[in-house]
């Protein structure tokens, strides 16, 4: 039986027993069927559900609510990790799979994906161009050099 038969069945109950104050009749034969029919289910206790509220923002101890990081703050990031684990070197096609695969970068409509990329990387002070598609950060740059 399904889980709503003993609501069901409760209302009936409840309906049954009402109309039977007013106007008593046969009808208190069907009206115990009813009962012992739900007491055949076990009794289910009902769940209250919280509302679902949205996560508290986590307060520095200033009080002051911290920025989420930019599009900009993300793509750097993964750009500099990207470097990181390429020895001091990353090249943009490996930074593109990597931001897309975490959907940084390349949902947007009617744009260049890779144009995106290289837009950040050559405003990023950071970062500078190694040739071939290569990036490094500047610092390792100078240190070379």
């Amino acid at each position: 039986m399904s889980s709503a038969a003993p609501d069901t069945l409760k209302k009936l109950i409840s309906e049954l027993e009402a109309d039977l104050k007013l106007n008593p009749d046969p009808r208190t034969h069907q009206l115990a069927a009813l009962k012992a029919a739900l007491s055949a289910f076990p009794e289910t206790p009902r769940v209250r559900h919280r509302p679902i509220l949205p996560a508290q923002p986590n307060l520095t101890h200033f009080g002051v609510i911290p920025k989420p990081a930019s599009k900009k703050d993300r793509v750097l990031r993964i750009v500099g990790e990207v470097i990181d684990e390429g020895g001091g070197r990353g090249h943009r096609k490996e930074m593109m799979e990597r931001l897309a695969k975490l959907g940084i970068i390349g949902p947007e409509i009617n744009a260049n994906p890779m144009q995106t990329l290289a837009k950040y990387l050559s405003e990023a002070p950071e970062f500078v161009s190694d040739g071939d598609g290569y990036w490094k950060r500047l610092q390792q740059k100078a240190a070379a050099e």
